[in-house]
């Protein structure tokens, strides 16, 4: 008669180190995708943001390539070359641009935000939120932004198209960046 171990219980008894464990084929594999994923947000870049990740020569040849070629087996193929040319690469770099572009992009992203609500704050609110818009921004003209909520507050009742109120955000958006 033999009695046998259940396997969790064999396995703990067993159970190597982490050091001498190999890494699982879907380990590898998810690896690979992760790798792979990168390459994809990279090819995905605008020029301007691209221009600021440091790639080496033979990875920007790569993605250069993957972004020519249209969304099709080949391109696959590509980003799979992409993936592989990372793994065995410099890709902490890569990922610290990456994170750092995206960042970038998120404070634009609640700048943009934050002017979009000041700008129907001032078309709803009083002579209050005006001086307090003045207030924020030092260099903005009183009587300029006064015409620009005017203007967009009678278009605005009038049902038009909001001209005005571009023009306000604009305004806005320029004094923002003088900041």
């Amino acid at each position: 008669r033999h009695y046998f171990m259940p396997k969790k219980q064999f396995y703990n008894e067993h159970d190597d180190s982490e050091e001498d464990r190999l890494p699982s084929r879907s380990e590898i594999k998810r690896e690979a995708m992760a790798f792979q994923k990168l390459g994809e947000k990279v090819i995905e870049l605008s020029n301007k943001d691209f221009a600021k990740v440091a790639l080496w020569p033979e990875l920007e040849d790569a993605i250069l390539l993957a972004r020519r070629l249209p969304n099709k087996d080949a391109k696959r193929r590509q980003i799979r070359l992409i993936g592989k040319l990372l793994r065995t690469g410099e890709h902490e770099d890569i990922s610290k641009a990456l994170k750092a572009i995206e960042i970038e992009a998120s404070l634009q992203n609640h700048r943009f935000h934050a002017i979009e609500k000041l700008r129907d704050e001032l078309i709803a609110g009083d002579d209050q939120t005006i001086q307090g818009a003045i207030e924020k921004y030092h260099d903005a003209d009183r009587g300029t932004l006064r015409q620009l909520v005017r203007n967009s507050r009678k278009e605005q009742s009038q049902n038009q198209a909001p001209k005005s109120a571009r023009k306000l955000f604009s305004y806005l958006r320029d004094l923002d960046k003088n900041l």
